[in-house]
């Protein structure tokens, strides 16, 4: 209980972080981190080694944002989201920094002295107000985003924006 209180508020964070990136002319971008071959850990070593695994992964994405602004939270199972408050969004450099997020998961982890494994993960990006002003919108933005992304090979990064351009084009084409 106390557990769905805490992220409910951090809902509530990313909610404002959203509106005040819209009114403030600035973006919030919701990385939504889904982790690759977690499952295999948690079948093999038990649900302490999953936990482990969790653990460090929590703490190699904290270490890549900025603690008094962006947010983090574990939504349940090996899933993630991230949102970060951003003075002028530049692609490239989001996904620099996605991509050296996903080369740092996939370090090894020990669960053990003698027992190390490694993850992988894969993310999906949409970025407000462009995507969505409003964090349902959002989330289920970068939740089609993430989708599209497993189904196409894991260990990825994609952008709302790339899968919103191939939407309008098909529609143009299927108009014509």
């Amino acid at each position: 209980r106390q557990r769905q209180m805490c992220i409910r508020d951090r809902y509530q964070e990313i909610e404002e972080a959203i509106k005040q990136a819209e009114s403030s002319n600035t973006h919030c971008a919701l990385l939504f981190i889904d982790l690759d071959k977690f499952k295999p850990i948690n079948d093999t070593y038990g649900h302490e080694a999953g936990d482990k695994v969790l653990i460090a992964i929590a703490h190699r994405l904290k270490q890549r944002f900025k603690q008094e602004t962006d947010i983090c939270i574990r939504l349940g199972g090996d899933e993630f989201i991230v949102a970060q408050q951003i003075k002028t969004f530049d692609k490239t450099t989001s996904n620099d920094q996605a991509l050296a997020m996903l080369n740092e998961i996939k370090q090894d982890i020990y669960i053990s002295e003698d027992i190390k494994c490694a993850v992988g993960a894969s993310i999906g990006i949409a970025v407000g107000p462009d995507d969505g002003d409003e964090l349902i919108e959002l989330m289920l933005n970068v939740d089609k985003m993430l989708y599209h992304v497993k189904e196409t090979g894991r260990g990825k990064v994609a952008f709302y924006d790339e899968f919103k351009s191939c939407l309008l084009y098909t529609s143009d084409a299927a108009d014509e």
